[in-house]
């Protein structure tokens, strides 16, 4: 079973979602339709983010972005923190 990574920037909290709790947060946050439909896109590279390669949801401001799978990526959030 698969973790993702769900950073509250404002307090610093890391969470963690299962893959099979993701489709359920995803729709809880609004964003379900979003995933994969060529809407939603990583922060960092740009690429279009689909539920297998979803690693972080970072909240800035009021707006949720999103963090792909790529080990250059992932670095980057973990920096952020």
């Amino acid at each position: 079973m698969w973790l993702r990574k769900l950073i509250t920037k404002r307090d610093a909290n890391m969470k963690f979602v299962f893959d099979n709790d993701l489709e359920k947060y995803l729709r809880s946050l609004g964003v379900l339709e979003d995933i994969g439909s060529g809407r939603t896109t990583c922060r960092y590279c740009g690429d279009v983010i689909s539920k297998n390669n979803l690693m972080a949801i970072v909240p800035e401001g009021s707006d949720i972005k999103f963090v792909c799978n790529k080990p250059s990526c992932v670095q980057k959030v973990e920096y952020v923190v």
